[in-house]
């Protein structure tokens, strides 16, 4: 499920490395973010990345004051429900970490959000605000959500678009920088659109075809077409490798070799309430991510229903699987990493 929007022109480039990352919310029993509509948007290609997020538990868990939050968001803010949703919640922390580690500078908008994106990145994370001439712009169309007036300013992709704008609108001093093609990702204006480079040399070899000899034509027709190659090259790989976990069965951990924990998360699943460990091979080392993801069995969700499972932290604890232990289950145990 898509949503369309209108991305063009394009707006400048704030070197090779910049992102916008926009979401709307609703709030957990501790005021933590429960993240439902995320656009990470590469100021580079101007792709965004779109994900609507399943909820993480059911709407019961909620306490009442939280219940009467979230119940006025849907109605009078981002019109968005509770149930909604196509992406996994369990996938949040890993699309996360996978985006913000691709770029050296984030824009947002508001302070809270900035410091929770902070959470997954060590890069330079900058609060702007909305151009006032763009907030009430209205030519867009959202699809993904259900309520057809889920639209600007409380979509997370039209935010993120008006943002790109507005960070556009405020660059003043443009510069093409070393003329020629070594121009790259800089950008140049008239006095209704802007231009990447390879755009505004592609213009100016349409509009001057008559006065360019066929061998100079012939030869900036096939330097954009190696560029556009190599762009399209880029662009792929940098999706190159899933953003999602693998998802093991308990029985396909080998016998008594150490997997590290690196979280427990409780989620509803088609048969009930579950506990979703994120693994990865022992030993653990500063900065590594889980590697695969494994749904505890039916008995440990209800041993660890009442357990605050978010004081776990990546790497002190270390899961080990001893074998069958019958009626096709897995003996498991859980250890705390003392090295």
């Amino acid at each position: 499920m898509n949503k369309s929007i209108s991305f063009s022109p394009k707006v400048e480039i704030y070197g090779d490395k910049s992102a916008i990352i926009e979401f709307q919310a609703f709030k957990g029993n501790e005021n933590e973010f429960i993240i439902k509509e995320l656009v990470i948007l590469d100021l580079k290609t101007n792709i965004p990345n779109y994900f609507l997020f399943k909820p993480p538990f059911s709407f019961s868990h909620l306490n009442r004051k939280q219940k009467k939050t979230n119940n006025w968001c849907t109605r009078r803010h981002h019109l968005i429900t509770w149930d909604e949703g196509f992406t996994n919640y369990e996938e949040l922390d890993n699309i996360m970490y996978h985006y913000c580690t691709q770029f050296t500078s984030i824009f947002s908008t508001g302070l809270e959000k900035c410091n929770w994106i902070r959470m997954y990145t060590t890069s330079k994370v900058i609060e702007r605000t909305l151009s006032k001439e763009l907030r009430n712009n209205e030519n867009l169309v959202c699809t993904s959500v259900k309520n057809v007036n889920h639209n600007f300013p409380n979509c997370a992709l039209a935010k993120a678009h008006n943002l790109s704008l507005t960070l556009s609108k405020n660059l003043t001093n443009v510069k093409s920088g070393g003329g020629g093609v070594g121009g790259g990702g800089k950008v140049y204006k008239n006095n209704e659109e802007t231009f990447t480079f390879h755009e505004y040399y592609a213009n100016l070899c349409e509009r001057r075809s008559s006065e360019i000899p066929s061998e100079e034509k012939i030869l900036a027709n096939t330097n954009m077409n190696h560029q556009n190659l190599q762009d399209l090259a880029k662009l792929f790989n940098q999706h190159s490798k899933s953003a999602v976990l693998v998802t093991k069965k308990c029985n396909e951990l080998k016998e008594e070799r150490r997997y590290v924990v690196h979280a427990f998360k409780r989620i509803d699943t088609s048969v009930g309430d579950g506990i979703l460990a994120t693994l990865s091979e022992a030993p653990f080392k500063e900065g590594d991510h889980p590697k695969f993801q494994i749904f505890l069995p039916k008995r440990f969700v209800i041993t660890l229903q009442n357990e605050h499972l978010d004081v776990v932290q990546p790497g002190k604890l270390y899961i080990v699987s001893h074998g069958s232990s019958g009626n096709n289950s897995t003996e498991l145990t859980l250890h705390v990493n003392e090295d």
